[in-house]
């Protein structure tokens, strides 16, 4: 039998701290990117979805843009709040409608629209 030597000696204690809480509404901050206020990531997510918006309408009909769509969706979401990203939303639906109707090229089918 063992001489119970691993019962003898104390466990290691393991002190716990509190991280402090985020402030509701204020994301985690990301490693390398720079604090900035909401006002200037709902800029930067809305100029993204001016590129997307224009890539979108350059290359026609044919290619589909959407997931650049979602990258300025994503951005003001995160760093802007709930309400930035359904605006963001609505404007890039409206941007996705818009492209297609100024290309004046129709799909060749109908079922590629949805």
């Amino acid at each position: 039998m063992g001489t119970g030597s691993h019962l003898a000696e104390p466990a290691a204690r393991t002190t716990l701290r509190a991280v402090p809480a985020q402030p509701r509404g204020h994301p985690t901050p990301l490693r390398g990117v720079p604090e900035r206020g909401p006002r200037a990531w709902l800029a930067v997510a809305f100029a993204l979805a001016a590129v997307a918006f224009l890539g979108d309408w350059l290359t026609g009909a044919e290619i589909s843009f959407s997931p650049f769509y979602l990258v300025g969706i994503g951005v003001g979401t995160w760093f802007a709040g709930r309400r930035a990203g359904v605006a963001l939303s609505l404007a890039s639906t409206a941007g996705w409608v818009g492209a297609y109707l100024l290309t004046g090229e129709r799909y060749s089918r109908p079922s590629i629209l949805y």
